[in-house]
């Protein structure tokens, strides 16, 4: 049955983070969503439980496309298994008691077995268990810690490379450790680094490399810096320190401790390793892996100075095309400007030609215009001579407008006493007639009636 998942720290309220895993807001961890059924714990059958032989062969060459466990030896002994050796050396020296959790093919057992620690193993599949012992010989424990008969407080080191991000319980499981660890013992861890404040989507539109951890049926939790920190200050571990991880693009590394970790000289290790022959080919090794990781580090600086200078040479000839580009259209604009000077020099020609027609034409009308202003002068000056005598014939046809208008009246009134003398004699002549006529008797007159 599939069973719901809660936080390392006891947070129930989880937030969804990508398809299979939730995050917790307290901590920064990413908790796988659901537990599969597969994964079984302790192996009883190698064959069929999830972290048996296939486990390391058709798991790790199929789904993870990696090599397996056998062909992994040699890589793993001159890159991981040194690398944390080195590790190791700068906070214990042998003699000293050890145990890997997950030691696979047991080779970092082999190399903390000829520096002097008494070391050992411990592996789920017995199958594994087998392998390391036929390949190193070194003792390989089988089963979970918590399942074994170890004294409480005898270990100087435990490892657990690529281990804690397997765990169904890590704070049950690093409780057991530490009883078994001494006082000053110290915890060796190397796990998947969660980029903390980063989303789902972001890591995928950035190509995070932390990806490749979300492997949804082994990695139960996945840490970030600050909720690994969190997770060993809770189990009374308060001394934390971040070494150098063999993978730092996606894992991290660390030192934990109940008390302060002291890091040790070089000259004191070199001195408890003289110690054994074994001793002494691991300190050829160890010098042999640093002076390949140094060569490492300085190709990885050229190689970063080369990407470098190849960036700047590509930005160069880029310049350089886009000048060429800038160029040939600068030399057209320059053929062009020219083609237009030469026909702006044919048409300045013309345009002379014209300038020296127009200042002929204007030297010609500069004359006419001289003479059109004396004709001009002439005709104002007979202007103001016509302007004044019509200004005295005006002034003569107003008084003889004056005169007119008092003749015109003067005539009226004679007209008007002519017209009355005229009815005066006409009126004469009438009475004349009249008594004329009478006294001839033509017209008798009319007497008035007496009154009654």
């Amino acid at each position: 049955m599939k069973k719901s998942r809660l936080c390392w720290c006891g947070n129930t309220e989880l937030a969804p983070f990508s398809p299979d895993y939730l995050r917790c807001p307290d901590c920064e961890t990413l908790i796988l969503s659901k537990i599969s059924d597969v994964i079984k714990i302790p192996v009883k059958n190698d064959d069929r439980d999830f972290y048996g032989r296939n486990y390391w062969f058709s798991h790790q060459e199929k789904d993870l496309k990696n090599p397996n466990i056998l062909d992994r030896i040699q890589t793993d002994l001159a890159e991981r298994c040194l690398h944390w050796l080195n590790t190791v050396l700068s906070y214990k020296l042998s003699p000293g008691k050890t145990l890997e959790l997950g030691s696979a093919h047991g080779g970092f057992v082999a190399l903390l077995q000829w520096s002097g620690f008494d070391a050992t193993g411990l592996e789920l599949s017995p199958w594994m268990r087998d392998t390391a012992k036929k390949i190193f010989d070194v003792p390989v424990l089988l089963g979970p810690v918590e399942q074994q008969e170890i004294e409480p407080k005898s270990l100087d080191l435990i490892a657990m490379m690529d281990v804690l991000e397997h765990l169904p319980n890590p704070v049950e499981t690093l409780l057991e450790c530490l009883k078994l660890l001494k006082n000053d013992g110290i915890v060796f861890i190397q796990t998947p680094r969660f980029p903390k404040d980063n989303s789902f989507k972001s890591l995928i539109e950035n190509h995070d490399p932390f990806l490749e951890q979300l492997k949804t049926e082994e990695h139960l939790y996945l840490f970030s810096e600050n909720s690994i920190r969190n997770f060993f200050s809770r189990l009374g571990c308060d001394f934390v320190e971040f070494v150098p991880a063999v993978f730092p693009q996606y894992d991290m590394s660390l030192i934990a401790s109940r008390t302060r970790l002291v890091k040790h000289r070089y000259k004191n290790i070199k001195k408890s390793l003289t110690n054994s022959p074994k001793g002494r080919l691991i300190q050829t090794m160890l010098y042999l892996h640093n002076q390949l990781s140094d060569m490492k580090i300085l190709y990885q600086e050229s190689e970063a100075d080369r990407t470098e200078r190849m960036s700047q040479i590509k930005e160069l000839t880029r310049l350089l095309n886009t000048s060429e580009k800038d160029r040939e259209a600068r030399l057209k604009q320059i053929d062009d400007l020219k083609a237009l000077y030469l026909e702006s020099e044919t048409d300045r020609s013309a345009r002379l030609e014209q300038i020296e027609e127009l200042t002929r034409l204007l030297k010609v009308s500069e004359k006419d215009r001289a003479k059109r202003l004396d004709n001009i002068n002439e005709l104002t000056c007979s202007l103001k001579i016509s302007e004044t005598d019509l200004e005295e014939r005006i002034r003569v046809i107003n008084i003889l407008e004056s005169q007119i208008l008092n003749l015109k009246n003067k005539v009226t009134s004679e007209v008007q006493k002519a017209n009355k003398a005229e009815e005066g004699w006409n009126n004469l002549e009438k009475t004349l007639v009249v008594r004329s006529a009478r006294k001839i008797g033509l017209i008798k007159t009319k007497r008035p009636e007496k009154e009654n």
